[in-house]
């Protein structure tokens, strides 16, 4: 199979297409004149089908619309779009061997410089059924363009399609990259105009330009020279003293005081901590380390408030790179105590791995029988949850706020308390 002979372009609120959308639309009719053109608008596409696409429509962002609807029928028809400000300047028929093709472009300037970002507005193409063309439409299945707030959710398609391409193994390279027969193409095969420095770097692999006439935007467009400066040295350098230094220096301050306090742990308290390079614990962290446990905190490992860690004799608590802790959380590790990298703990959440004996002759004792726990990568624990022995929690799930969690929870699940405690698969939200 390869992408169909169609470029598929979207003209939603019924104005009038600009001299500057037809001279584009002209070329593509130049350069690919075997090629069927379609025009999707309100007649042809059902908006209604997309809670997004409905409510971008209704607000009048058309830009937003667009979004949803190129996905959705590259999805379907297969074939190429792009949006009217591209200006073809030669043939597409070489990409057509592909499963599909998409460009990138520069970011807008940062402190730490420019990214690189995919764009299906710029030239993306595809054949029907195309795997991360539909990984890209499920993002839209249940999202919504008006948020719980009332505000509307401006966040562009390079910003909501780039995280899917990262994990899918794209690199932040300005070169050509194959993702499963998925074609990445550097910025200057339809990006050769960057909209900042408002600079062409056409080069003889160019197939297009993308002129970003920005029509998501409101407002007067931000000053040229300002975007400009950015883009220097100086200009970066300048944002970052602005954004990122005081906070830079609060961590490095707070990373200091941390890892003064765990040597001194470590040197005349409990030989076998272990700690990264950067530990962002609160100043109100209390720990209890036996001196027989082993105890390892991977890197960024952060706390805000209270937090309290226990361990006793040949106990073992892992924590891995990345874990927050909000207030208030409480550890107690008398056995082993595993948590996966980047999994975020709300305020008020208990980890026991450990229960006092008790029977109905003698009542409770002060001795403790001791199991595991262990929370997989990338999960959320939300407000007083309490984990018990024998805890076993699969990567990327959510526990909900008040659960009381004992044995197992697949990866990808959401527990949640309302009455009754539930656990299903996570949908995408």
């Amino acid at each position: 199979m390869s992408i169909p002979k169609i470029i598929h372009y979207c003209w939603f609120g019924g104005g009038p297409i600009s001299p500057e959308s037809r001279k584009c639309i002209e070329s593509w009719k130049k350069y690919c004149p075997d090629y069927k053109i379609i025009e999707w608008n309100e007649q042809n596409f059902e908006i209604s089908q997309n809670r997004y696409a409905q409510q971008a429509y209704e607000a009048k962002k058309y830009a937003f619309v667009s979004d949803y609807v190129r996905l959705a029928v590259l999805y379907e028809y297969g074939g190429i779009y792009l949006d009217t400000d591209v200006e073809l300047v030669r043939p597409l028929d070489e990409l057509l061997e592909h499963k599909g093709f998409i460009g990138m472009e520069h970011s807008a300037p940062s402190p730490y410089g420019r990214t690189l970002l995919v764009n299906t507005g710029s030239g993306v193409g595809a054949e029907p059924g195309c795997e991360m063309i539909g990984k890209m439409l499920a993002a839209y299945r249940n999202a919504a363009f008006v948020q719980e707030t009332g505000e509307p959710d401006l966040r562009t398609c390079t910003q909501r399609d780039t995280p899917l391409f990262t994990k899918a193994g794209l690199q932040q390279k300005d070169e050509q990259q194959e993702l499963d027969g998925f074609l990445v193409l550097p910025t200057d095969c339809f990006s050769p105009f960057d909209y900042v420095t408002e600079r062409m770097h056409r080069t003889p692999r160019t197939f297009g330009i993308h002129y970003y006439s920005g029509s998501w935007q409101s407002g007067d467009k931000a000053n040229r020279w300002r975007k400009r400066f950015k883009c220097t040295k100086v200009g970066r350098w300048c944002m970052w003293l602005r954004q990122c230094s005081p906070r830079w220096l609060r961590e490095k301050r707070r990373s200091l005081h941390n890892r003064c306090r765990l040597q001194w742990k470590k040197w005349f308290g409990c030989r076998g901590l272990q700690f990264g390079s950067s530990i962002l614990l609160d100043r109100e962290l209390r720990l209890r380390l036996n001196s027989g446990s082993r105890v390892t905190l991977g890197d960024r490992v952060e706390s805000d408030g209270r937090m309290s860690i226990t361990t006793g004799y040949s106990s073992q608590l892992n924590i891995g790179s990345g874990v927050y802790f909000n207030d208030g959380a409480v550890i107690s590790c008398l056995g082993k105590i595993t948590i996966g990298e980047n999994t975020l703990f709300g305020p008020g959440v208990k980890i026991f791995d450990n229960n006092h004996r008790f029977s109905r002759e003698e009542g409770v004792s002060r001795e403790c029988t001791a199991g595991c726990i262990t929370v997989g990568r990338s999960c959320w624990i939300a407000s007083d949850v309490v984990l018990l022995k024998g805890t076993d929690i699969g990567d990327n799930c959510v526990i909900g706020a008040g659960c009381v969690i004992r044995g197992e929870v697949p990866a990808g699940s959401l527990v949640t308390r309302s009455g009754e405690q539930t656990t299903r698969p996570i949908e995408i939200r």
